[in-house]
């Protein structure tokens, strides 16, 4: 068969069909129907687990350690008494709400919380009184809720208690636990004097806020340093033999 110039002579043998077929997709349902690959089909320098970083291995323990704690915690008889004045437990709460606390004070709120405390109620249980009668009015056994709300021996007190706290300061729960009402309970507990023996006078209870930078550098710069102390100019012509002259 002639053909022009322009023209190709093709043979039935010379003809070949290319099938193409695109294989990308169907791989990605393989990966997701059969999970992870196995490592023969990785390259060797992929395998293995990908390295912690120092930051997420810290996260992840403290992650679990909280975890552990608040479970211990909740096993402990002494839970359900300290979860009405913070359900939070165990948590830096308490220790943010003392930081700035004097330590009596911080010691009788963890006592008046806890119940273990210097009233007679609990010196009877632990056979540290005879008995377990209130000492101020000889009426009921002096218990926390019996010291705080009831007995009369400390009514003058805690009327002013109860005038200035308003309505939350008749709960026990409220009481114990407010930031502002916390310096009214100590007020109150100075005026009964019930706890004079064990920790003296009951200072007042300082801000609770922590303090501004103005409030924080006013404060530093109160602070009276011994003259020894004191900074000393050195002339900028000072040679290495210069020693500062002697104060007087």
């Amino acid at each position: 068969m002639k053909t022009s110039s322009s023209s190709i002579l093709l043979r039935a043998s010379d003809l070949q069909i290319l099938n193409v077929l695109w294989c990308i997709d169907e791989e990605a349902k393989k990966a997701a129907q059969e999970g992870s690959s196995s490592d023969n089909s990785i390259p060797p320098s992929f395998r293995g687990t990908l390295p912690w970083s120092r930051s997420a291995r810290l996260q992840h323990y403290n992650a679990r350690l909280k975890a552990t704690v608040a479970t211990e915690w909740k096993k402990s008889p002494r839970y359900h008494r300290i979860k009405p004045y913070d359900p939070s437990l165990p948590s830096n709460k308490f220790v943010k709400l003392t930081e700035r606390m004097p330590r009596k004070l911080a010691v009788i709120l963890v006592q008046l919380r806890t119940g273990h405390t210097i009233l007679n109620k609990h010196l009877h249980r632990i056979n540290r009184a005879d008995s377990p009668i209130c000492p101020c009015c000889k009426r009921a056994d002096e218990t926390i809720i019996h010291y705080l709300l009831h007995c009369p021996a400390h009514a003058d007190a805690r009327s002013e208690l109860h005038r200035q706290g308003g309505r939350d300061a008749r709960v026990l729960t409220k009481l114990l636990t407010k930031p502002e009402l916390l310096p009214l309970l100590f007020r109150f507990i100075a005026r009964t004097r019930r706890y004079h023996s064990v920790f003296g006078e009951i200072p007042a209870l300082p801000p609770l806020e922590k303090p501004t930078r103005a409030e924080r550098i006013a404060e530093l710069n109160a602070i009276q340093l011994p003259h020894a102390l004191l900074p000393v100019q050195v002339p900028r012509n000072a040679g290495p033999d210069w020693v500062p002259p002697a104060r007087h």
